[in-house]
């Protein structure tokens, strides 16, 4: 079943085909309306994806992106590594976008 556009959706680009399948299934346990991406093989490519598609976020008005990326580089520095996404992910919004950080919320409030 296809994603409603015009209501409250979440367009996921992934690196690996694990993090695309279990998005799928949640999103068939819990009817959540997610768009998941066929898997981009690197996190370069994410972003390559990312950046083709940046157009979703001013076409609707209730969409929202994840890049759903690790860091397991065969090089094992991953501070550079993050420091290397971060810079490159910073380049792609160019300040035209509000980044949305999650945090912990306690169950007991109202989100």
């Amino acid at each position: 079943m296809g994603v409603n556009r015009y209501k409250k959706h979440l367009v996921v680009f992934v690196e690996d085909k694990p993090y695309s399948d279990i998005l799928n299934g949640v999103q068939l346990v819990h009817d959540i309306n997610i768009d998941v991406k066929n898997p981009c093989g690197g996190w370069s490519k994410v972003f390559d994806q990312f950046k083709k598609n940046q157009k979703i976020l001013d076409q609707f008005k209730d969409a929202y992106i994840l890049l759903l990326i690790d860091f397991d580089d065969k090089k094992g520095d991953t501070q550079s590594s993050f420091e290397a996404r971060k810079n490159k992910f910073n380049q792609l919004i160019e300040d035209k976008y509000k980044v949305v950080h999650l945090k912990l919320v306690d169950k007991s409030s109202k989100v």
